[in-house]
């Protein structure tokens, strides 16, 4: 093996998805030196500085010897119908790309061709200067209503007394892991160990995002301590194996964006940073969120005293303007403006990385995108550079929530008065505080762009319609420009330039005030183009 470069400063971290390689890539990469050339792909970015590879489902990517791998049961040779596919749709169980024969299959290959892939992976990654982490998913929660899926194991399928709510299925989350259970803290931690033992890596991140609820409802707070022990045994496991590898061997976490939200599930991350029991620590949506206004603050008040660099995690998928949009007409895909925008306002209010979930599906497969995403990945990395493009702030909503927990929507947002008016004053106003992170500079335009909802009336600009920012007001603006990308639920939109100087570091407030007070807003930004 090469010898190792000097350790990137990158301030990217991106999490390489548990099936991404083996379903994206053909047969014949499934080799040493396919291994490789992923990770040679990546290391093309040089805002890069860590990748976390993911090596389970609820089975093994690997032949473990402490839990069943994904290709348990599979016959590489065998027909379609076979057992440990006849769960999936005819057309996704033949070898064709992309095919999710190719997940058992490929890992197969690789166990056939003795190839060690995430060993692989981790010394190439040190050999690029770019930190090497295992990413465990903690709860993962696909096709829990399938019991026969190859990803779920016996221990998991024959005990459903493991399970969140054996009593009750409406969604995968009933389905997944009681933590309450030491049957199920243990088969966990017996699979962490040997993580810990077989593989030289610079840490591993326990992903609890990936699912977040781990307790029976009524059962959180009774699981802070229990899960608290379980962060303790980690720490031990990771002291272990710095001591026999000679270097640092961290603990990372992936949680929820909010660490009150993360106490109500059941998960006392502010204990576990106190304790030093981590040394990473990234909050997390879960998919349909762009972290667009988290409680970094809260965050940095626990992370910077104890020397713990804090990352902020972006998906890639959709966006949703709030929690109870209608289905596929309510969401979009994520856009790089609004990424960009989220980034810049994280880094400008501390945060030290961002950490991209899911991008990884950008390299290889039908459409190869991977000069896009490491362009991509260089932008999120400077934040100067970040600061001169065209980036977007819309109005989001917080996703994940804790049993009894409500939900943290802002919009839709109504201009009638009584019941049901969405006003925060009671007379009308919609209010909304974006955060931008650094002004505007010279040669930047902003504008704050509205949606209405369709099947309401909209109100009519001026004298209709009044907008302001930070109390000025905003005159209506050409809304042919950018940006153009929005959910299908919006009908009209509203577009007002923001007058220059009006806007300041972090957060603005835009008040938008109808005289006939019609209209529902299900969409609001601040835009800024690019110099």
């Amino acid at each position: 093996m090469l010898n190792p470069a000097p350790r990137r400063p990158g301030r990217v971290c991106l999490n390489e998805d548990n099936n991404h390689f083996f379903c994206s890539h053909p047969e014949s990469d499934m080799t040493d030196e396919g291994a490789d050339r992923l990770v040679d792909a990546y290391a093309r970015s040089k805002s890069l500085g860590a990748l976390f590879f993911n090596p389970n489902v609820k089975r093994a990517h690997f032949p473990s010897r402490t839990w069943e791998a994904i290709h348990h049961g599979y016959d590489p040779d065998g027909p379609t119908d076979q057992p440990s596919l006849r769960w999936l749709p005819p057309e996704r169980r033949d070898f064709s790309p992309g095919s999710a024969r190719w997940w058992p299959h490929n890992i197969w290959r690789l166990e056939q061709r003795g190839v060690d892939l995430y060993g692989r992976w981790l010394a190439r990654s040190r050999h690029h200067g770019i930190e090497g982490w295992l990413s465990v998913r903690m709860n993962d929660w696909h096709a829990n209503d399938i019991l026969d899926a190859y990803w779920h194991p016996d221990f998991w399928r024959e005990h459903p007394e493991y399970w969140r709510r054996p009593y009750r299925y409406e969604w995968w989350t009933d389905r997944q892991y009681d933590y309450a259970q030491e049957a199920v803290r243990n088969h966990h931690l017996a699979f962490i160990g040997e993580l810990f033992e077989r593989f030289d890596c610079d840490g591993v991140e326990l992903d609890w995002c990936r699912n977040p609820h781990g307790f029976r409802p009524g059962s959180e707070q009774a699981g802070l301590a229990l899960l608290t022990d379980f962060m303790q045994t980690v720490r031990r496991m990771a002291d272990a194996a710095a001591a026999r590898t000679g270097h640092p061997v961290r603990v990372g976490i992936r949680v929820p964006e909010d660490p009150q939200t993360c106490r109500r599930m059941g998960f006392d991350v502010v204990a576990w940073i106190r304790r030093k029991l981590v040394d990473h620590v990234v909050a997390s949506v879960f998919v349909n969120a762009l972290s667009m206004d988290p409680p970094i603050e809260s965050w940095l008040d626990e992370t910077r005293p104890a020397g713990i660099p804090l990352g902020l995690a972006f998906m890639t998928g959709t966006f949703t303007p709030f929690h109870s949009a209608p289905g596929r007409k309510g969401c979009m895909p994520v856009t790089r403006e609004m990424v960009r925008g989220a980034a810049l306002a994280a880094y400008h209010r501390g945060v030290d990385r961002v950490y991209l979930f899911n991008y990884c599906y950008w390299e290889g497969g039908k459409a190869d995108r991977t000069s896009e995403l490491l362009d991509w990945m260089d932008e999120l990395g400077d934040p100067a550079r970040l600061a001169q493009l065209p980036r977007r702030h819309p109005i989001g909503y917080r996703e994940v929530v804790a049993p009894g927990e409500p939900e943290a929507s802002l919009l839709p947002q109504s201009f009638l008065n009584g019941p049901g008016a969405a006003s925060r004053y009671g007379h009308g106003t919609a209010t909304f505080c974006p955060v931008i992170g650094p002004a505007p500079a010279n040669g930047q335009t902003a504008t704050v762009i509205l949606g209405f909802a369709r099947d309401v009336e909209p109100p009519a600009n001026p004298p209709d319609l009044e907008v302001r920012v930070n109390g000025i007001v905003c005159p209506p603006a050409n809304d042919s420009g950018f940006p153009r990308e929005f959910p299908e639920l919006v009908d009209k939109r509203g577009v007002f330039s923001i007058p220059t100087g009006v806007l300041h570091n972090g957060r603005n407030a835009v008040e938008c005030f109808s005289e006939s007070r019609r209209g529902v807003i299900v969409w609001a930004e601040i835009a800024i183009t690019g110099k």
